[in-house]
């Protein structure tokens, strides 16, 4: 459970009589963990139904997820995973929806899952390393310290993921696209490494981007990093939220991809190729702004650029 969990990151009888799960309101995050440091979440019917989201999701490994529980797809609205990098091992994913949480947990009890206690919290063990649980998000699948948290962060909001703290703001804004992604280094470790260089490759390269997160590893220390991704039936929107260092940093960071722009578009407007052409509007819908420590950048992905 523990490696799915870190690839929907990377790419995504229970403690209370609860008998259903009701569908969390959009603008409520699900109540993980203080101490998560990644966290993604997928819309599930919106990667259903919209291919250009499809190709961005490995969808195979959410839908055995699903059949581990007998979760109809249909009945999935969204799916959280946390990870805190195995400051304690805890890592697990909250999958919410309409559907029968008494249920799912009889289905689990009847496939080889019995009951236990991890830290006083009545949940289900599969071996040393699998555990579930409802709460009132929905049904929690991970390790035995991811689904405690989970438990303790329904319970106690002292215990869950602060929205005011940096990565709470920035997975704010992450989660409000079909896909959503944030990762915040811990705050007692600012200086201890560079997210821009661990993370700013892989997610910029999504949109083509390579040089942009060269700029970010030059510029400044990430502090944290969102992404939001929202499909089209012609193209996908992503939208990046980073906190930089500092404001002077975030400037600069954005004066950098301000002249980025303006020479791509040079460039691209000596050939009028297909491909070019596509490329080209991918440019000029670019945006960036700085707001004090805070770096936000949008572009618009024709959905023939968007990797499969």
């Amino acid at each position: 459970m523990r490696a799915l969990a870190c690839l929907l990151l990377l790419g995504f009888a229970s403690a209370s009589p609860v008998t259903a799960s009701a569908t969390p309101k959009s603008s409520q995050l699900a109540p993980v963990p203080s101490t998560a440091i990644v966290i993604a979440r997928i819309d599930w019917q919106a990667v259903r139904s919209q291919p250009s989201l499809g190709r961005l999701v490995r969808v195979e490994p959410v839908r055995e997820l699903l059949r581990v529980a007998a979760l109809s797809e249909g009945d999935v609205t969204s799916i959280t995973a946390f990870s805190d990098l195995a400051l304690t091992g805890a890592s697990g994913l909250i999958v919410s929806g309409r559907f029968d949480g008494a249920q799912a947990i009889q289905h689990l009890q009847e496939n080889g899952w019995s009951s236990s206690l991890v830290r006083g919290m009545k949940v289900l063990r599969r071996g040393t390393s699998e555990s579930a649980a409802l709460v009132r998000a929905g049904l929690v699948l991970g390790t035995p310290d991811g689904v405690a948290g989970v438990m303790d962060a329904d319970a106690s909001s002292a215990r869950r993921l602060n929205p005011s703290s940096r990565l709470g703001r920035v997975f704010g804004v992450a989660s409000k696209g079909s896909l959503g992604f944030a990762m915040s280094l811990r705050e007692s470790a600012d200086d201890a490494v560079d997210l821009g260089a661990v993370l700013g490759a892989a997610m910029l390269d999504l949109a083509g981007f390579g040089p942009a997160s060269a700029v970010l590893e030059r510029l400044a220390t990430v502090r944290a990093l969102g992404v939001s991704v929202a499909g089209g039936r012609d193209f996908v929107g992503l939208s990046v939220t980073a906190v930089l260092r500092d404001a002077g940093a975030a400037r600069s960071a954005a004066d950098s991809f301000g002249l980025m722009k303006t020479s791509a578009l040079y460039l691209s407007g000596m050939s009028t190729s297909d491909s070019t052409l596509a490329s080209k509007a991918m440019i000029e819908s670019l945006r960036c702004e700085a707001r004090g420590s805070t770096l936000s950048l949008s572009v618009r992905l024709p959905i023939d650029l968007v990797p499969r």
